[in-house]
């Protein structure tokens, strides 16, 4: 068929499948359960009308599948995946997608084995290929009707996992059918390597390529036309490369490559790109889904599978059973063995009966070889059974939902809910009494226009509840919170490292159900830490008594202390916004307000206090930040308010173009500071010290230029009780405690010491020395003493006269 002909028809099945939406909006069907009955009828039309003739060229192929439909549709799904909860998730995702599938496919192949002769290897293919749920199919079902947020994170990321372990052992089991070998010990072991790199060489290659291509985008400062290219240069290129070339899950590298951009390179996009972004893959998903299924429909010979339908009514029982041997004993099990809230059994029946299959088994089946003697009877029980999953478990799944109650609103929307009529109800009385002070709108009419708003929106039972009262007032803050912390981050006063790790805490607040953590990781309880101040922590104990590493710590240092000022500038502005926003919360009233105002009060109290150290602490660094970062914001807000006035016709391009050169030049004169701490000499602190407090000036001016200045933060562990050093610590500036088996055994202050038996030769440390505010140290080693001691007699005889008495 020529090419012209082939875009006409796609183009003409398109404009069917966009009509029928609009005619059929108000049937209970799924739309992509619509576009198969309909793709059904064109298919039974065509063999007796010449004009649609043409149709029948057009039929699903594994390639067409594969590297048309399926980036476009595991892309979108994982650019709207929430990274968090599917991590939290994963541990019962995982154990659907891989030893539940697995199960699957040994139940299925036997029965067919059993029941319908046929050969043990064969039957097993097509338990493999069957018992994978389409990602296509599953996610663009659960997005219809709507499904509760965890279930819909377990259904979706199973069904974008579990591909991955259905294509390496259809690809196993196939080679078996082809060859007519038998499975080997050896064979076993080489499948499940074969499966890991598949599966996590495909998550890599795909992460990696997103990563590179973000890196990119944000570095040299690519528009938003050029974004959206990006994007499917990352779905495409990563499915393609990982499939094609290097032989790994092609899908795992397009869920890959949506979780990066979706989680970490949307972060870096130009103010209202988010938005665009979405926009544009939601209509590449459309366009996609609907010429998918409609070509599942036309694909499907009803007559032929009729002539089967006693061999699909087999394999469809058998795969019901197999899914709920699988999901009812592996779910449960694993969400008791990790600790996670249990799966309840209404949304395990709902992820049972809705394990469909689509055009993903369709395409498995069809790349089956000629060779196999089986191959159109593996084909027709897989046309069956999608079609049944299609056109009864699909359309059934929201009446399923609905008896089992899980239609019912949560606390969080229950609120969210009450929350929109407030300000529905707000707005349009607001634009009313507009109406009305201009005398376009009669009393009368006003009246009664008000009076059917009230009865529209009107209060159900907030009042009645409480809890429900508290909910709404708490989501109101976060939303605030989450709101201004975006646009701190896109006017540059913070960098993307502390806006998530801000935004992790936040999140975390809001799956706690509580209100009470801070923004200030620190404040939570270990459990709830930031994995950013988890990572910081690590890093901070592996290096801080290194002497390899000193020069390499005090850079660290300054860089913590950079996102600690970047962290408690943007909580006090988030502090400010959410009491603003309650003062303006009419509806707000009572002891729900009276909380939040207090726990934000605190919450400023507490991160002002923490400015206030560091700018004491470090008044230099202070400074050269505040100037930096406050200039940068308020020349980017300008810039970012150039753009909305370009774009709503208030100036013009040429104007707009002079404008933000001018800006943009003094963005980037104002580059990141090279921050500095106050430079003393180091020498009145070391004649602190008793051991050289008796030492000659050249002594001490010798060992002066051996001294290293280090910096640590409140809470920050400086020396670990059993851990290993050789250093003496004096403090310059700050307080430290000493503990030992967890009790206080002092607090120490300026030009105080710690550490001194290190010097001596015991390098055990026997007591723990924590930080209690920002706190500068100068460090000192045996080994740079020990060098100067072969230079300075009189430092060794200290040492001698040291060791000596310690021993005494």
């Amino acid at each position: 068929m020529p090419l012209s002909d082939i875009l006409l028809v796609s183009m003409g099945l398109l404009l069917l499948a966009i009509l029928a939406s609009g005619l059929f909006r108000r049937l209970a069907l799924p739309y992509s359960v619509m576009l198969v009955i309909i793709g059904l009828g064109l298919a039974q039309w065509s063999e007796h009308w010449s004009a649609l003739a043409p149709l029948r060229q057009f039929r699903l192929t594994p390639e067409l599948v594969f590297f048309i439909f399926l980036p476009t549709l595991v892309f979108e799904s994982g650019l709207n995946l929430d990274a968090r909860q599917l991590l939290k998730n994963l541990a019962p995702i995982l154990s659907l997608a891989v030893p539940a599938l697995l199960l699957s496919s040994a139940i299925i192949g036997l029965g067919l084995w059993a029941l319908l002769g046929l050969e043990l290897p064969v039957a097993l293919l097509f338990g493999a290929l069957i018992s994978a749920t389409d990602p296509v199919a599953v996610v663009a079902l659960f997005k219809e009707i709507g499904a509760p947020r965890r279930l819909n994170i377990l259904v979706e990321g199973e069904s974008l996992f579990n591909d991955a372990t259905a294509i390496v052992l259809f690809g196993i089991l196939l080679g078996l059918v082809v060859s007519g070998e038998g499975m080997s010990l050896t064979g076993a072991g080489l499948a499940a390597l074969d499966f890991l790199w598949v599966f996590f060489g495909g998550t890599l290659v795909g992460g990696g390529l997103a990563l590179l291509l973000c890196e990119l985008q944000s570095r040299l400062r690519i528009a938003i036309d050029g974004i959206l290219a990006l994007s499917l240069v990352m779905a495409y290129a990563s499915f393609i490369l990982a499939e094609h070339l290097l032989h790994v899950s092609g899908v795992m590298a397009c869920v890959g490559a949506a979780l990066v951009l979706g989680s970490y390179g949307v972060n870096r996009l130009p103010q209202g790109a988010e938005q665009s972004l979405g926009e544009v893959w939601e209509f590449l998903a459309l366009v996609a889904n609907s010429l998918l299924f409609l070509l599942v429909g036309l694909s499907i010979d009803v007559g032929d599978l009729w002539q089967q339908a006693g061999a699909i009514g087999l394999a469809v029982a058998l795969v019901l059973l197999a899914r709920a041997a699988g999901l009812y004993s592996l779910v449960p099990l694993t969400t008791r063995l990790f600790r996670l809230p249990p799966v309840s059994r209404h949304e395990q029946h709902i992820m049972w009966w809705g394990g469909l299959k689509g055009g993903l088994a369709i395409a498995i089946a069809l790349s089956i070889p000629e060779q196999v003697a089986a191959r159109e009877m593996l084909i027709s029980l897989t046309l069956g059974v999608v079609l049944f999953t299609l056109l009864v478990n699909a359309p059934s799944i929201r009446p399923l939902m609905r008896y089992l109650g899980m239609d019912r609103l949560g606390p969080d929307e229950q609120a969210e809910i009450q929350q929109a009529k407030e300000l529905v109800r707000d707005s349009a009385r607001q634009r009313l009494r507009e109406f009305q002070a201009l005398g376009l709108l009669g009393p009368s009419n006003a009246e009664r226009l008000e009076g059917q708003i009230q009865a529209e929106f009107a209060d159900q039972q907030p009042r009645q509840r409480p809890e429900l009262a508290s909910r709404q007032a708490y989501l109101l803050a976060l939303h605030t919170e989450l709101n201004r912390l975006e646009e701190l981050f896109h006017l540059g006063l913070i960098d993307q490292y502390s806006y998530l790790d801000i935004r992790h805490i936040l999140l975390i607040d809001r799956d706690r159900h509580d209100g009470q953590a801070d923004a200030n990781a620190r404040d939570l309880p270990p459990a709830q830490v930031s994995i950013f101040v988890r990572l910081e922590r690590q890093i901070l104990r592996w290096l801080r008594e290194r002497n390899w590493a000193t020069g390499l710590l005090s850079r660290y240092q300054l860089l913590r202390l950079e996102h600690r000022l970047q962290r408690d500038i943007a909580g006090v502005l988030l502090c400010h916004s959410v009491l603003e926003r309650l003062s303006e919360a009419g509806h707000l009233q009572g002891e729900e307000l009276d909380r939040l105002n207090r726990l934000y009060h605190q919450r400023l109290q507490r991160r002002s206090e923490r400015l206030a150290e560091i700018r004491a602490s470090f008044p230099l660094l202070h400074e050269l930040f505040e100037r930096s970062a406050f200039s940068r914001a308020a020349f980017q807000a300008a810039l970012l308010r150039l753009r909305q006035e370009l774009h709503h016709g208030q100036i013009g391009a040429k104007a707009y173009q002079r404008l933000s050169g001018q800006l943009q030049g003094l963005i980037d004169q104002l580059s990141k500071p090279h921050l500095q701490l106050d430079h003393d000499a180091p020498l009145p602190w070391l004649r602190q010290v008793p051991l050289f407090a008796t030492l000659s000036r050249p002594a001490l001016e010798a060992l002066s230029t051996k001294v290293r200045e280090q910096t640590y933060l409140r809470n920050d562990i400086i020396i670990g009780e059993g851990e290993h050093g050789d250093a003496l610590y004096i403090i310059k500036q700050g307080q430290v405690r000493v503990l030992h088996q967890g009790e206080t055994l002092a607090d120490l202050g300026d030009k105080e010491f710690f550490g001194e038996t290190a010097l001596l030769g015991q390098s055990t440390r026997t007591a723990t020395v924590q930080a209690q505010c920002p706190t500068q140290l100068w460090r000192l080693t045996r080994q740079d003493v020990l060098e100067l001691a072969d230079e300075y007699q009189e430092i060794a005889a200290q040492l001698e006269q040291a060791k000596t008495e310690r021993r005494l």
